[in-house]
């Protein structure tokens, strides 16, 4: 029943509204107006001008969007659109039907719900703007600037779960996808836990062809999720420039869908919502399925609960019903999706569908792009369910000539009215799609020789770009004579000089870390930017602290003006090296990148697997693959390749690209992935305990349950991301993502249980463990250290006279050892060594000679006996070195030694001087070396 807003005269449409008056608001231009609904179901639907503002009270006054008629008359059944309770309760089921902006690129014509209009008490159409693609753009209206660490950069769309916006991760410097949720739908508890609950399991889903969620969160009240941004269009946006496609094309781009959505029904997600606005092609002819776990309403959550109950007769914990919470009477049926592409059962009752739905939705899909259109078109909503349910679909051979009969046949299946009468699941058509293309997935892959040798031609000329192989010289050659300088100024007893040189090298290497990765976003630079940006106020403390404790020493050392002057020449050197030679490199290989990814463009649209291809790549590429298959697919992808494909002949890994990042890498991961975990278990006990408290649990058992189940959630997640870097023959058979998180959260104790000694915080974050951890240990003594070297200084103790001399006796016990030593190899005798001399480094530092360390704020009795020597700063070496271990069993032995070494004499034990006490602490350092290091 179509009509227009009477001021901006957008076409709206209304399906199955009871008959009434009601006050309302156009969702393009919001002003409120008034829909009159006649009781004779033949006359048309009136929209009028409100009168007054007073109007429009009846729809402002509630939060789920329901408007409440001023005249209410009996409604008319509908067997489809107006569902019955299992009581005989008939439900109004009254919902807009609102055209997409033209204003969107790529926009389809399908069904929209209106902003402020009721979409809990009926037919769900839940079909937002495809707006993880760079193509789907709108106008931005009134948005907010950031979120979380999210920079709001522009609107992409509106739609059914609220505006969806692009954004920039502060942290990682990244465009993402930031889905905001409806204010009026996170008013409710008891639906944004469990809402959340299922796009936290459908964050774990991980796959070549599934937009990855990144992230959720809540800011302010407001909860968002952040996802891939996808740089391409949807393939509706396609069909649209293309009018209709090639069907081999078309089923390359089905079959790539078809993949992913396979991964996800096999960790039991259903998507319900399978349209060409939803699969997003980006620019390596990659298919992605888009809103997966995320085109959940209140209303559908409702549904999905009722049929628990009616199956079980049991809530789980934690999912009692809205109704229940909120007073209202929930539907037993709610239809969910796009009614042009929505398989004929669920446009019954969504809640019930399997996964033979999204089959007949991809099938629907799959006939858009071969014919130009979808099965059906109509007016309306319910005649789109209508003729979906009861009418046959023309064959698309009958439409397009082109379209093959045998491809035809697999779409007819596909789009069966009876699931029954479907494909029993994705498998099967996976396997039609294969045989149609002519290929398969079962057994091993053969590249054509074509294909092979077009391969080896591009990775010989990537590795043999001459100005890689020139800055690779030049690197190492820079660094050979740097570290030759400084060992002959070290040798001539030049120290200003040799530090000079020294500062040289490390800050021409840091300036051009800096310099690379900000133009080019190294995957190194990447996660040292993450890791910063996540710091808490006490890691900011022990950078400040680090960066102190360095000036310190280049102060003492006299080194502070040559560092300054090297710095300004280390910067200089590192924009030259990247201006001249890295831009050079990448000019000189971006033509073998350009063809090799033009050919697996090719391969993908015919239909081949992206593992299979990346396998491919790896295998081919010969022994130095690993800086070539890094640059066309990312780190993390060549880490997993090394692992599942990285040997060569016999058996022996092949040749590693800049191994030396591996281990810091590894160690930001872990380091992140402990804060994530922290992060997302605040997060989800917070939105459980909201949830459990809508519900009438008492706010201690709340707290207490959702402190459990998000620690179970949290777990199984970690626990699956373990598995799933498994290599394929490692993998235990486990439950699905879906089925093991909401396991997870309905009955947390059973995970729990068997994992409970190893879930145990560590000390370091128990009230004990924020005075004797890592890092309280890390700034204690980088302040001890600090106060020795600062004492060294004002008492001039580090004069050339005392460094030349320090440096004869480290030569002579050098010299000495190594003649012992060719004497005794040669005379096979053991005993020589026994005669090895410490010499006498006269180095003139008398304790008495000296004066206290002055500082402000340090009374001088105190400086007097305890900053008056060496000890400080053995202490503050010991504590710095213990920092390196995590928990506190090591602080059980740094403290005690750094306490000896420190304060030694003052602990009044006879001959426990300075020297000795120093001597002691040591001692009792290395023994914790040894006994305090957590296993």
């Amino acid at each position: 029943m179509p009509i227009v807003c009477p001021y901006c005269q957008n076409p709206l449409g209304v399906k199955g509204a009871k008959p009434g008056r009601y006050a309302t608001k156009c969702p393009k231009c919001t002003r409120k107006f008034q829909l009159t609904v006649p009781e004779d179901p033949t006359q048309e639907p009136v929209a009028s001008p409100l009168k007054s503002e007073t109007m429009a009270a009846t729809v402002a006054g509630t939060q789920s969007g329901a408007t409440q008629p001023a005249t209410e008359m009996a409604p008319k059944p509908n067997p489809l659109l107006s569902p019955t309770l299992p009581g005989g309760t008939d439900i109004p089921t009254s919902a807009w039907e609102s055209k997409p902006n033209p204003t969107i690129a790529g926009a389809r014509p399908t069904v929209t719900p209106g902003s402020q209009l009721p979409t809990d008490q009926g037919f769900e159409v839940d079909s937002e703007p495809s707006s993880h693609s760079s193509m789907t753009s709108s106008p931005p209206g009134a948005r907010p600037t950031q979120l979380g660490g999210y920079q709001i950069l522009e609107e992409l769309g509106r739609g059914g779960m609220g505006a969806v916006y692009l954004a920039r991760q502060l942290s990682l410097d990244r465009n993402v996808a930031l889905k905001v949720m409806k204010p009026e739908w996170a008013s409710s508890p008891t639906f944004v836990s469990r809402f959340t609950r299922e796009a936290y399991a459908a964050a774990q889903l991980v796959h070549h062809n599934i937009v990855q969620i990144y992230d959720f969160g809540q800011d302010r009240g407001t909860n968002y999720f952040s996802m891939e941004f996808v740089q391409g269009e949807t393939l509706a946006s396609v069909v649209k420039s293309q009018k209709k496609l090639d069907p081999e094309v078309a089923v390359g781009y089905i079959l790539q869908a078809a993949r992913g959505l396979q991964y996800a029904h096999a960790q039991s997600m259903i998507h319900r919502d399978v349209k060409p606005d939803n699969l997003l092609l980006n620019d390596q002819g990659i298919v992605k399925v888009a809103d997966l776990g995320l085109v959940k309403t209140p209303a559908f959550a409702e549904a999905e609960i009722a049929r628990e109950l009616d199956t079980s007769g049991v809530v789980a914990p934690g999912t009692v019903p809205l109704s229940v919470s909120s007073g209202q009477i929930t539907m037993a049926n709610v239809a969910m999706g796009t009614p042009a592409y929505m398989a004929p059962e669920q446009g019954v009752d969504a809640a019930a569908v399997d996964a033979r739905a999204d089959i007949y939705s991809l099938g629907c899909t799959l006939y858009d792009l071969v014919t130009g259109r979808p099965p059906f078109e109509g007016k309306s909503a319910y005649e789109l369910i209508t003729k979906h349910q009861s009418e046959p679909i023309t064959p698309p051979e009958m439409i397009v000539k082109r379209v093959p009969k045998a491809l035809s046949e697999i779409i007819l299946k596909m789009v069966a009215k009876r699931p029954e009468d479907r494909y029993a699941n994705l498998g099967q058509v996976i396997k039609a799609l294969e045989a149609f293309l002519g290929i398969s997935s079962t057994g091993p892959f053969s590249p054509r020789e074509e294909h092979a040798n077009l391969l080896g031609e591009c990775v010989e000329i990537f590795n043999n770009a001459p100005t890689a192989k020139i800055r690779s010289k030049a690197l190492l050659g820079a660094g050979i004579a740097c570290g030759v300088i400084v060992l002959l100024s070290l040798l001539a007893k030049q120290f200003i000089l040799a530090g000079g040189f020294l500062g040289l090298g490390f800050m021409t290497g840091l300036a051009y870390f800096l310099i690379a990765g900000f133009a080019g976003k190294t995957y190194l630079f990447t996660k040292v930017r993450e890791v910063i940006f996540g710091n808490s106020l006490v890691d900011w403390l022990m950078m400040l602290a680090t960066l102190v404790l360095g000036v310190t020493v280049l102060v003492v050392l006299k080194l502070v003006w040559a560092w300054v002057a090297f710095g300004i020449v280390a910067v200089l050197i590192a924009t030259g090296i990247h201006s001249a030679l890295d831009r050079k490199v990448e000019a000189e290989r971006s033509e073998a990148l350009d063809r090799t990814e033009e050919m697996l463009r090719s391969m993908r649209l015919h239909g081949l697997e992206e593992q299979t291809l990346r396998q491919f790549v790896c295998k081919y590429s010969g022994e130095q693959w690993e800086e070539f298959y890094e640059t066309l697919f990312g780190y993390e992808a060549k880490i997993t390749a090394r692992d599942l494909w990285g040997r060569g002949d016999r058996g022996r890994l092949r040749k590693k690209y800049a191994a030396w990042r591996d281990p810091i890498i590894q160690w930001i991961d872990s380091k992140q992935q402990s804060r994530r975990a922290e992060r997302e278990k605040r997060l989800l006990q917070k939105i459980e305990e909201k949830g459990l408290e809508a519900q009438g649990v008492n706010l201690m058992t709340a707290r207490r349950r959702a402190h459990r189940a998000a620690e179970a959630m949290v777990t199984m997640a970690a626990e699956i991301k373990e598995a799933s870097r498994q290599p394929a023959a490692l993998k235990v058979e486990k439950p699905s993502i879906g089925q093991a998180l909401r396991h997870a959260a309905e009955k947390p104790e059973d995970v729990l249980v068997d994992r409970e000694p190893g879930l145990h915080k560590s000390a370091s974050d128990r009230p004990l463990g924020i005075i004797l951890g890592p890092k309280p240990r890390f700034l204690a003594g980088v302040v001890l250290a600090g106060a020795c070297l600062l004492w060294m200084h004002q008492n001039e103790l580090l004069t050339q006279e005392n460094a030349k001399a320090l440096s004869k006796g480290v030569q002579d016990i050098a010299s000495q050892s190594k003649e012992l030593a060719t004497k005794a190899v040669n005379t096979k005798d053991l005993d020589v060594l026994k005669g090895v001399k410490t010499p006498i480094i006269e180095v003139k530092v008398d304790r008495n000679q000296t004066v206290p360390l002055k500082a402000p704020f340090l009374p001088k009795n105190i400086a007097g006996q305890f900053f008056n020597w060496f000890n400080p700063g053995v202490a503050g070496f010991i504590l710095i070195l213990s920092s390196f271990f995590r928990g506190v069993r090591m602080s059980y032995f740094a403290i005690p030694a750094a306490l000896v070494a420190f304060a030694g004499p003052a602990l009044g034990i006879p001959g426990l001087n300075y020297d000795i006490s120093m001597l002691a602490g040591t001692g009792i350092g290395i023994a914790g070396w040894f006994l305090g290091r957590s296993r």
